[in-house]
């Protein structure tokens, strides 16, 4: 393991281990308290303009890919109910003719 990268994951777990004893300690509860509050203001700022980004520019565009995909999949579920119908139209009629032919003793084509 690189010297440079020990050292940065060291100082790393060091300032965790700073910030993890200072936060439980009783001074620092109205910093906490502010960071806290800021922290939050900042994080429902950005959660109101990713909402808004998302209602105004993807929702849009999302809704006419899928109006676009609905109506080639409604044209292909129809289509395929189409060709069900017909095969099974073209089994049913041949099965029948077969036993007529056999019961009568004649030929359908």
């Amino acid at each position: 393991m690189k010297t440079g990268i020990l050292i940065k994951n060291v100082i790393f777990v060091a300032v965790l281990l700073v910030v993890v004893f200072l936060s439980q300690q009783e001074q620092f509860k109205l910093v906490d308290h502010y960071v806290y509050k800021n922290a939050m203001s900042q994080i429902n700022n950005y959660w109101v303009k990713t909402e808004n980004w998302i209602k105004n520019i993807v929702m849009p565009k999302a809704s006419r890919e899928v109006s676009v995909i609905e109506t080639s999949v409604t044209q292909e579920i129809s289509r395929q109910k189409d060709n069900v119908v017909q095969n099974l139209w073209e089994n049913f009629k041949n099965y029948f003719a077969e036993k007529f032919s056999k019961t009568f003793g004649t030929k359908v084509k």
